[in-house]
């Protein structure tokens, strides 16, 4: 097997919804995934999304990330920011009108109410896939919608894909799912 210092430099796109300036251990996480990949030998692209509604910002980790690292930000319209949006706009909110509003959106957004970012998210992708050219795509939950685009970029583009579940993933979860329909999905 030849050894990435004489092989050509392996190019690959990691996708995460949660990424610095965002803080918390899963963003250190990818954080620091992209610094180690970057030192073993690959060329790291990154695609996340622009602001959102997120209780911790923490920019010291976006010292982690190599300035080689070229990442793309999508635009995130994802229901949780315009719910949190509309709650603070709100001058005399009821809190049945705001659980109405978070159990409708548990109904209808699947896998996750972070869902609506992938449209944007696969927009982007001809002009990623034209600069960064990826070997392959590594996509890292939660939320497990993020999965969506690398099996887009699998199916659609014959690009490789890891599925990276940071997070407990099986049946016997303690996610609480809205309906039986959600869970079995």
């Amino acid at each position: 097997m030849q050894s990435l210092s004489n092989a050509r430099r392996n190019s690959l796109l990691l996708v995460s919804y949660y990424y610095p300036p965002l803080g918390m251990g899963g963003v250190q996480r990818v954080a620091a995934l992209t610094r180690h990949l970057s030192e073993i030998g690959w060329h790291v692209t990154v695609l996340t999304v622009d602001a959102v509604d997120y209780p911790a910002y923490d920019s010291s980790l976006l010292d982690w990330v190599p300035a080689s690292t070229r990442v793309y930000r999508a635009p995130s319209q994802d229901i949780s920011s315009i719910r949190s949006l509309l709650r603070r706009r709100q001058t005399h909110g009821s809190s049945s009108a705001n659980d109405l509003g978070s159990r409708l959106s548990r109904l209808m957004m699947l896998p996750d109410g972070r869902v609506t970012a992938v449209p944007s998210m696969l927009r982007a992708m001809s002009e990623i896939v034209a600069d960064s050219q990826p070997d392959v795509v590594v996509t890292s939950s939660p939320p497990p919608s993020i999965h969506l685009v690398g099996l887009w970029l699998k199916k659609f583009l014959g690009i490789p894909w890891v599925a990276d579940f940071r997070d407990i993933w099986s049946p016997q979860s303690e996610t609480k799912h809205a309906t039986n329909l959600h869970r079995r999905l």
